[in-house]
């Protein structure tokens, strides 16, 4: 109806940094954890005039709990970060920020049971 659409009509999406940004910067992590951060490179940029658009956009999107995870994990994660793919690292903060966007158009009512 029209409510679905004025709904659409006032979605802004954030962009993946906004997303999976954290605001706390300075994490503490028990010592048996590593703290893990997005790792973004400015060559994989679809507008770059140097390098070719990519086809398949060169991300890596990965999720825990929180960003501070076990050595197994950070290492793994190293591992894909190394190939200069973009890496998001999708933590609870950053699954709320994208769950609590009112007005998704794919899910218009996802934050009210969120």
């Amino acid at each position: 109806g029209s409510s679905s659409n004025t709904i659409q009509s006032t979605y802004h999406p954030m962009s993946l940094s906004e997303l999976t940004d954290t605001t706390a910067k300075d994490i503490s992590c028990p010592e048996w954890t590593f703290p893990i951060w997005n790792e973004i490179h400015e060559e994989n940029r679809q507008n770059s005039s140097s390098t070719p658009a990519y086809k398949i956009p060169r991300i890596i999107h990965q999720t825990s709990r929180s960003r501070c995870i076990v050595k197994e994990f950070h290492e793994t994660s190293k591992g894909w970060r190394d190939w200069g793919w973009d890496y998001y690292f999708h933590d609870d903060e950053a699954m709320d920020r994208l769950v609590l966007q009112v007005g998704v158009p794919a899910f218009p009512r996802l934050h009210l049971i969120w």
